[in-house]
């Protein structure tokens, strides 16, 4: 089984099932993004192969509630894949003028506090410069 992931303009995702063969198994609906984890917790036992546009723009929502899928194939991936390999240099695609596929998807960065940094959290014996203190021997445990 396949399921088909698209992201609409507003957010939410379109899904739509199709067997293996190909042929679609019911009408696309949409899943808003707030439902989406939960809808894939719900599939992901079926062991489906996902298929998206591009993994940057779908996982993230995925990864933030915690889901993780076994099987996914990133169609913008496939394309630079194809596009790139020396192996179908002399293809069509190879050879085409760029299109909307040979492009990264615009995503909206998320506005978050950096806190700490790295070496805030590890505490002040850590030189930012690089530089160890040669008097000190830490013990492997």
């Amino acid at each position: 089984m396949y399921i088909l992931v698209g992201r609409r303009g507003n957010g939410e995702f379109l899904v739509e099932v199709l067997n293996a063969g190909g042929v679609t198994l019911g009408a696309a609906r949409p899943v808003s993004a707030d439902d989406f984890p939960g809808y894939v917790l719900q599939e992901e036992p079926g062991s489906p192969r996902w298929v998206w546009e591009d993994t940057a723009s779908i996982y993230p929502v995925l990864l933030e509630a915690g889901v993780r899928v076994e099987r996914a194939h990133d169609l913008r991936l496939c394309h630079a894949i194809l596009r790139h390999s020396v192996l179908t240099a002399a293809s069509d695609l190879a050879t085409a003028a760029p299109s909307r596929w040979d492009a990264a998807l615009a995503i909206v960065a998320e506005t978050r506090d950096p806190g700490a940094t790295l070496f805030e959290l590890l505490g002040e014996d850590i030189d930012p410069a690089g530089e160890a203190d040669a008097g000190t021997v830490h013990s492997p445990h």
